[in-house]
């Protein structure tokens, strides 16, 4: 069954100030396969963006090192969400079903495959970013998000 997100304000949206609770339901969002390209006034033109939501629920807490493939190493603090998004929707909020941003979507794990002895399927979790970091990041920065 399929539940609509409640965005009450559309100016801005709220970000939880603490972990999300496993088992809360969540929509993760984002543009994938979006296209930036330079025009020719020195501009950016934006292409290619179609809009995506797959709901989904928390699974777990975790704090992991993601590798890119290239070497590069990078630490993701938050949490895991079931489902995950599509290329290029990294970056995306992670919204609750009052449409509160829990997380931003930051990682995929590693590809594991799971077996009965005669059938296997690969499984992959998304890592989200829990939004208090992005709250402490913002405060360090000074920047200032509305309350």
């Amino acid at each position: 069954m399929w539940e609509k997100v409640d965005f009450k304000n559309s100016d801005f949206v709220h970000l939880l100030k603490q972990i999300p609770d496993i088992g809360l339901s969540v929509c993760v969002s984002g543009y994938p396969l979006a296209v930036i390209t330079a025009n020719s006034q020195g501009g950016l033109e934006l292409g290619g963006v179609r809009r995506y939501f797959q709901p989904s629920f928390v699974l777990d807490k975790c704090k992991v090192n993601c590798d890119n493939g290239a070497g590069k190493k990078r630490t993701h603090d938050g949490f895991l969400v079931r489902d995950f998004g599509l290329f290029g929707m990294s970056g995306g909020p992670i919204v609750d079903k009052k449409g509160v941003v829990v997380g931003m979507q930051g990682s995929v794990t590693q590809p594991r495959v799971s077996s009965n002895g005669q059938r296997a399927i690969t499984v992959e979790n998304a890592i989200a970013i829990r939004s208090n970091l992005i709250i402490d990041f913002l405060a360090k920065n000074k920047i200032d998000i509305p309350k």
